[in-house]
């Protein structure tokens, strides 16, 4: 009974711990045309000038990026999340 009770508490609270992000923030969802998410995704990362980096491809949904920036060492992370009514691309 105690291990149910720890695994119900680490469940709700990695549930509220990742729907807290948006809490308070309106979001505006922006469509970005057809054949240039890429060219996005470019202007994303110039535009907080990483460049210098490391790549770690764990999979085909998991790109992972240490950067150095600015003096920095950045963590970049690139997710395919395919779960239905919530998936995206993380970045």
């Amino acid at each position: 009974m105690y291990k149910m009770k720890i695994l119900i508490f680490i469940i709700l609270f990695l549930l509220s711990n990742a729907s807290s992000h948006y809490i308070g923030h309106p979001i505006v969802w922006e469509r970005i045309p057809q054949f240039e998410v890429k060219t996005r995704v470019v202007s994303f990362l110039r535009t907080n000038d990483i460049a210098n980096c490391f790549e770690y491809e764990e999979d085909n949904e998991h790109l992972y990026l240490k950067c150095w920036s600015d003096n920095k060492l950045l963590n970049v992370e690139i997710n395919i999340d395919k779960r239905d009514g919530g998936g995206g691309i993380y970045i």
